[in-house]
């Protein structure tokens, strides 16, 4: 082989290799492109949001029901889904508004609350046992609820103040033992049937004690400060 076809050749393999270079780096960019736009156009669902403006589309749903141990109840979420339409994309904000209580032995059932404006940041049974078999029956239910939009963007959010709320276990009896609160802290059921809660307002902590069967107050005092003094 001579030199000249010795070269030829190499020319030819660099050639193609350029030329296949080129073609990984174009199917690279479409794929890119391509990625970007199903991004940018995809339908988006966010969770516990409310947008207090009045929106074009709002659909509502009972999603899956959760069995309330110790009763004949069954407890359903009423979700909203508002959806709005961007410009490249729909957006959708679902959120747990209400909650439906039906006895499974008998056509009673009824609302939790007889409106749906608040958003339910949470719902919890209260039990002294959740992990025996079969569960411990629950003693009652907690709420966190935002009842307004205290921040002024136009949205109900977890960011905004906080209601704590007790139900009975067949969601009767619903009362709103902590007005305003930031964050819950913690929580404790006592063998009497008392609720000690933790909480943060406004940057102070609280301790709070609740007796269950009358779903009243005991005591409420604030925690020491932050600043390292006792």
């Amino acid at each position: 082989m001579d030199k000249d076809q010795f070269f030829e050749r190499v020319w030819r393999f660099n050639a193609i290799m350029i030329a296949l270079a080129g073609v990984l780096a174009i199917g690279l960019m479409v794929f890119g492109a391509y990625q970007v736009y199903g991004e940018l156009t995809r339908d988006r669902t966010v969770h516990q949001i409310v947008n207090v403006e009045a929106l074009k589309a709002e659909q509502w749903h009972l999603e899956h029901a959760s069995h309330i141990a110790g009763s004949d109840y069954l407890v359903m979420p009423l979700v909203s889904d508002q959806k709005r339409d961007e410009s490249y994309y729909s957006k959708s904000a679902k959120a747990a508004r209400n909650y439906l209580f039906v006895d499974a032995t008998s056509e009673a059932q009824h609302w939790l609350l007889p409106h749906n404006r608040s958003l339910f940041v949470s719902r919890e049974t209260l039990s002294h046992d959740d992990y025996i078999n079969p569960p411990e029956p629950v003693i009652a239910q907690l709420y966190q609820v935002v009842n307004a939009d205290s921040n002024k963007d136009k949205r109900l959010t977890a960011s905004d103040i906080k209601t704590l709320a007790l139900s009975r276990p067949d969601g009767t009896g619903y009362v709103e033992v902590i007005p305003a609160m930031n964050e819950l802290l913690g929580k404790k059921l006592t063998n009497g049937n008392q609720l000690f809660v933790l909480y943060r307002y406004k940057g102070v902590g609280y301790r709070a004690l609740f007796d269950l069967n009358a779903f009243k107050q005991i005591s409420q005092t604030q925690l020491p400060s932050s600043t390292g003094q006792p």
